[in-house]
């Protein structure tokens, strides 16, 4: 951070000199989240140049008096005296930095390294805490690999156990794995591990608080679903190092029996990975809707059940191999309820022009090869025909679908982004009144209500942060595991808020409607990072279940797919969209396997 104020100041003594004003340097960005600062966590000052924009750079930015903060303060010494700005002084000023910058770390070699070994030495040399150890068997064998995935891509060195150890008096597992703090990018780990505790930073005493840059939490635990272990004290035992990071090793599923089935639990969020796969291969597949027995093992609601064949057994082993989740073959089929997934289901996302939470989905459905397409303009027509569900995430409005982008003003490569008008916005009504399914998150859900009406209140004081403020963390939840929408979920999952919505139930008679997530009724909301006014959050109802007409509908007040950060509450997106299309069964139906 030192030497991050070293050359920040260096830059902006270079361009005082050179007569260049309007200059501010070390505002705006902190160093909380490793999500950003992935350098200072590697032993790096990082800098970070911006100059004012010219909106056309063909032509300068001409105002009525001169451009820009005309106040000064310690980081902003001189103001720019000129009502013009161009393409050419953004160059200069932009060129100027960065020369500026390099002068001062070329003429002082010496101790730029030195500092650089000295944060190095601090990391190597540190005693306590010890380690983190992540232990081997959790219920979620891609969420143990994608952390660890995520530590070894940033240098982090990462050790398996080849034999059962003890540390800080608890038993560990072969195949569990370490973490030591010792090392030269232990931080990058530690941040990502530990629970975040942001201080109460506020404008002045007794004021509303100081906006972070991002967010304030990114416990990896958490947010993925699995468990590490802080450990304080040294301890011996027997390890390799890894070289890369491969899916947990599982064996091939015996021949299921003709009156049975192959079965691969919910616990996973990786699942998916597979149910993409089998809807592909156009195989069939089942869910469980309550839990049951088979061999002695209890299975929980959620669970995935395929008729046997040889097809569906060798695609299940090859899926089982690249993700670490296990495939078991069961001797009989429950006389449950349960429910057939719609073969092919097609997806339908919602997706304004430079709306990034449908950006990030995109992304999560192309890595899991899930079969989805962004709805178009031209779609609306006959969504029933075209979709089976339909996904509105953070950042989609009425006014986005209705009137998106105007068909004069945009050439015809933006038709798919073309406003619809109130006819669209009543045949997306109707997609769902006549039997489609619709999944909602953060703002999508206000959006879902004025569509429906849909009885909710928020619970959330308006207006000053100062009652209420959660910019970006974790915080806690109470989950219903037997709802199709939450099977699979740990039962007190932290979810996500980020300057979302918590709601308050009005009416159980204007639709069906059950509660799949709320907030407890007391205690502490906050898990990880900043929370003002968690008071407000009590006992308020977040994820809701819905029936409305023939449709199924699914709303959430907090953004469950937030950059692909939690995935494990991200799951719900996919049960919900699976589940809203699929063919319900009886307990005998279900018993056949829809036979």
């Amino acid at each position: 951070m030192q030497q991050t104020d070293t050359v920040g100041l260096a830059m902006q003594r270079g361009m005082t000199v050179a007569g260049m004003k309007g200059n501010g340097w070390g505002s705006t960005y902190d160093y909380w989240s490793p999500s950003r600062q992935y350098c200072v966590y590697h032993g790096s000052a990082r800098i970070l140049t911006e100059a004012a924009a010219a909106s056309n750079l063909a032509y300068p930015n001409v105002g009525t008096k001169p451009l820009g903060q005309q106040t000064t303060d310690i980081n902003f010494i001189e103001p720019y005296d000129s009502n013009t700005w161009t393409l050419r002084n953004i160059i200069d000023w932009v060129s100027q930095a960065f020369y500026s910058g390099l002068e001062a770390v070329a003429y002082d070699t010496y101790n730029w390294l030195y500092n650089s070994y000295r944060v190095g030495t601090k990391a190597v040399t540190r005693t306590s805490p010890y380690a983190y150890v992540i232990p081997a068997g959790q219920r979620d064998p891609q969420a143990v690999r994608d952390a660890l995935e995520i530590f070894h891509r940033g240098a982090v060195e990462i050790r398996q156990a080849r034999v059962a150890f003890t540390a800080d008096g608890k038993q560990y597992p072969a195949g569990s794995y370490i973490i030591h703090l010792q090392q030269p990018y232990a931080a990058f780990a530690k941040t990502l591990l530990e629970v975040q505790s942001y201080p109460q930073l506020l404008q002045y005493p007794g004021g509303p608080p100081q906006r972070p840059y991002d967010t304030t939490a990114q416990t990896l635990p958490m947010l993925l679903g699995f468990e590490a272990d802080l450990i304080t004290t040294s301890f011996s035992a027997d390890t390799e190092l890894l070289s890369s990071i491969k899916p947990a090793v599982v064996t091939k599923p015996s021949a299921a029996p003709s009156s049975g089935a192959y079965a691969i639990g919910p616990e996973s969020y990786g699942v998916f990975r597979i149910v993409a796969a089998l809807q592909k291969e156009n195989i069939p597949t089942f869910r469980a809707a309550a839990q049951f027995t088979d061999g002695g093992r209890t299975f929980p609601a959620g669970t995935f059940l395929v008729p046997p064949s040889s097809a569906a057994r060798e695609l299940l082993h090859t899926q089982s191999k690249n993700t670490g989740i296990p495939v078991s073959a069961i001797k009989s089929v429950p006389a449950v309820a349960g429910v057939q997934l719609k073969p092919g289901t097609k997806i339908g996302l919602l997706k304004p022009p430079d709306n990034m939470p449908s950006g990030w989905l995109m992304w999560t459905f192309d890595q899991y090869g899930v079969n989805y397409s962004v709805v178009e303009a031209g779609d609306y027509a006959n969504l029933a025909d075209t979709y089976d569900a339909i996904i509105m995430p953070d950042g989609v409005s009425k006014s986005s679908i209705v009137n998106g982008l105007s068909s004069t003003k945009y050439p015809p490569e933006w038709a798919w982004a073309f406003g619809v008008g109130t006819t669209g916005w009543n045949q997306l009504h109707d997609f769902v009144t006549g039997g489609g399914t619709l999944v909602t998150f953060g703002s999508g859900t206000a959006t879902a209500q004025s569509l429906f009406s849909l009885p909710i209140t928020s619970t959330l004081p308006s207006g000053s942060n100062s009652d209420f403020y959660c910019p970006g963390s974790l915080l806690s939840q109470e989950f219903d595991t037997d709802n199709p929408a939450a099977w699979g979920v740990p039962a007190d999952n932290p979810v996500w808020f980020v300057s979302d919505d918590a709601y308050k139930l009005t009416s159980t008679s204007t639709y069906p409607v059950d509660v799949v997530a709320k907030y407890p009724d007391s205690g502490d909301q906050l898990k990880s990072g900043w929370l003002i006014g968690g008071e407000h959050l009590n006992g308020a109802v977040n994820g809701l279940s819905w029936t409305i007409g023939s449709g199924y509908v699914v709303t959430f007040g907090n953004e469950i797919g937030f950059r692909t950060w939690n995935r494990s509450e991200q799951r719900m997106l996919f049960n919900a969209a699976y589940y809203g299309p699929s063919k319900k069964l009886t307990a005998g139906q279900f018993q056949r396997l829809g036979k």
